[in-house]
């Protein structure tokens, strides 16, 4: 297990009420915490009727990275809660990311997003395509019906969190890390929220403009607001002096994608008659031990695999819609497994589950997708089941 310490940033408590909606809102500055994780960030809970149905936030980093891309990661995201929930119990995240997938290498930097969703739904992460640093990527998060929840990079569709009951009375942006070796800065700018009707709302609360603070204890790891509770900027152990507002500001950002309360169409299955081939079965069990010995399991009870498609794959193992649709083998472990690697909101612990998936690329042998839950999928449901024996 990481163990996850870090020096602090002091958090101060604003409160504010919406004009519009009559809500209070509860707004905190930028904040690190030592005790729960490495998160550099900013939060925004709705305490009354919650009228969030979404965000977006412009991400944009000049360093990020790290020694080891198999043991840490680091990230910039944009976490948006779900289920009404005000203390982050589920939710919806993506951003940039840094390092590895559960323990197994990844590199990057690239786009990821993950949601951890209630009734045994569990904790599941989805790797993207490569990103770059000095550069501004817009990461968008709206509901749009069904209990489903879509996820943008800049204006491309890259995920479907389905099984995820509205709405939305906490979000976050800010960075998360498992190493004080890693290397971060970035900025978090002109976060916006949706209100139930699909109307935007520029700046995290709704009273009355706070001005900015600025709080630099135990330094290296710091953050401060560029413009109060609407542009954020950190900085963990990168190596860069504090400069003046980050880049990246730029007209030529992409427009966010209006919400359209819509049902998406679900990924209708197919059977493949294809076997997981006999020369691929080594190396499943060995990826398979070591997810499953990631995910704090000292012995498997059952692991399968099956020849599919990423998108029939999460189909099966989470619901979720991913935007490539490769070759992948989907392996399922059965065990005790607590995500110790998952990427979760300042406050929350390492969620659990019975049941240990993940995909792995079958061209690459990279792991595109993983999680934990209480589910279990149907791998016979996409073709010809292979026991992988432990």
């Amino acid at each position: 297990m990481k163990k996850r310490t870090l020096a602090i940033l002091v958090a101060v408590t604003l409160f504010g009420t919406s004009t519009a909606f009559s809500q209070n809102v509860l707004a905190a500055s930028y904040v690190c915490a030592p005790t729960a994780g490495h998160h550099c960030y900013g939060v925004a809970i709705w305490t009354g009727t919650p009228s969030n149905s979404g965000s977006y936030v412009y991400l944009y980093s000049v360093c990020l990275s790290g020694p080891n891309d198999s043991t840490n990661f680091a990230n910039q995201e944009l976490w948006e809660g779900t289920d009404n929930s005000t203390n982050f119990a589920y939710w919806v995240e993506e951003g940039m990311r840094y390092g590895e997938i559960n323990g197994t290498q990844k590199g990057g930097p690239y786009w990821f997003w993950a949601d951890n969703r209630p009734n045994g739904g569990g904790y599941h992460e989805h790797s993207g395509g490569s990103v770059s640093t000095y550069t501004s990527y817009l990461a968008e998060i709206f509901y749009v019906s069904n209990n489903q929840w879509y996820l943008y990079e800049n204006t491309t569709h890259v995920g479907t969190s389905t099984y995820n009951p509205p709405y939305s009375r906490s979000l976050e942006t800010g960075e998360e890390f498992t190493s004080n070796s890693v290397s971060l800065k970035a900025s978090s700018d002109d976060l916006s929220w949706f209100d139930t009707s699909g109307g935007n709302h520029a700046n995290w609360e709704s009273g009355s403009n706070y001005s900015s603070v600025y709080y630099t204890p135990n330094s290296p790891a710091y953050a401060y607001w560029n413009t109060a509770y609407n542009s954020v900027e950190s900085k963990a152990y990168c190596g860069l002096t504090p400069a003046s507002p980050l880049a990246g500001n730029g007209s030529s950002r992409p427009l966010p994608v209006m919400p359209v309360h819509t049902t998406a169409e679900p990924t209708k299955l197919t059977n493949s008659i294809s076997p997981v081939p006999a020369s691929a079965v080594s190396a499943l069990v060995a990826m398979s031990r070591t997810m499953a010995a990631n995910a704090g399991a000292t012995s498997v009870t059952l692991s399968q695999a099956v020849l599919t498609t990423r998108q029939q794959a999460n189909t099966i193992a989470s619901g979720a819609g991913v935007n490539s649709d490769q070759a992948v083998y989907l392996v399922q472990d059965q065990g005790h497994f607590t995500a110790l690697n998952a990427s979760v909101p300042q406050g929350q612990g390492s969620p659990v589950g019975h049941y240990l998936t993940f995909t792995v690329d079958a061209s690459s042998g990279a792991v595109l997708d993983w999680g934990v839950s209480e589910n279990q999928g149907n791998l016979s449901a996409l073709g010809p089941v292979t026991s992988l024996s432990q």
